[in-house]
């Protein structure tokens, strides 16, 4: 009797699952072929009902959402995490993860209220704070940032991505010395933060060290995963600033090549 039980509630989760995706692939068809529906409505029951179905499954719906994330494949992650929150509004790990996924998706406006929703319910994460520093400093709150980051350090003194972090903010508000210092420290901790090192490649660069930021560059461009057009683009100004015009040319044309506009102007200056 107790195997029969637990065999039709195996069954149930699995008949709300196949009726939630049927409706979800003919919601739109449905919107289409009845012009009478209303569209918000329609989409507001289908969403109502997949909540229901996270409440009911809640784990199936997380190792999906998990899934999703650690392949990279952050649309889906987002949309069973989405279903978790609706179905599970105070619970801070649902909320946190959404908003990591939601920072790798670079959605960081998405990222810091729902890591702000997380902190209000756990405060204790010192993780989020850090999480969330990564956002503001990538939205222009640089100030906020650093508050995460040195709330997160009290905790967790050797972190090399906090000081980078700071490091990046400081650099922003134009404070080159204290963003040279964390940088140092960042890299003291981690040689190969490369985060760091573009972070401290664009200090000497303003302080016009241009064969030390030089030598930065070419650390990142090593890596293919950090290669950009604006990278190419920088580097060719500090092979420029240190005379090295052949090498300056081959990263002008990269740099365009990547779609760098400006590219274009010291190319036909300089390269012709």
């Amino acid at each position: 009797m107790i195997y029969h039980n637990q065999f039709i509630h195996r069954n149930v989760f699995v008949c709300f699952f196949i009726l939630s995706t049927y409706l979800h692939a003919q919601s739109m068809k449905d919107l289409v072929v009845d012009s009478s529906v209303d569209a918000k409505a329609h989409r507001e029951k289908v969403i109502d009902f997949k909540t229901n179905v996270a409440k009911l499954n809640a784990k199936l719906v997380y190792e999906n959402a998990q899934k999703s994330l650690n392949s990279k494949n952050y649309i889906d992650a987002l949309h069973n995490y989405d279903l978790l929150v609706r179905a599970n509004p105070q619970n801070p790990t649902y909320l946190y993860e959404k908003g990591v996924c939601n920072l790798l998706y670079q959605n960081y406006n998405g990222a810091i209220a729902d890591l702000n929703s997380s902190i209000a319910l756990n405060p204790s994460n010192t993780t989020a704070y850090i999480k969330r520093a990564k956002a503001k400093s990538m939205v222009g709150d640089y100030n906020g940032a650093i508050q995460d980051t040195k709330k997160y350090l009290e905790t967790q003194k050797n972190s090399s991505e906090s000081y980078s972090i700071i490091a990046y903010s400081q650099l922003k508000l134009g404070n080159l010395d204290e963003a040279y210092s964390n940088a140092e420290k960042s890299l003291s901790l981690n040689p190969n933060n490369l985060d760091a090192i573009e972070t401290r490649a664009y200090i000497y660069f303003k302080q016009k060290n241009y064969a030390k930021a030089l030598e930065d560059f070419n650390k990142m461009l090593t890596d293919i995963s950090r290669q950009s057009g604006v990278l190419y683009f920088n580097r060719a100004m500090a092979n420029f600033n240190t005379q090295k015009f052949e090498n300056a040319c081959s990263d002008w044309k990269k740099a365009k090549e990547l779609g760098v506009p400006n590219a274009e102007k010291y190319i036909v200056k300089y390269c012709n």
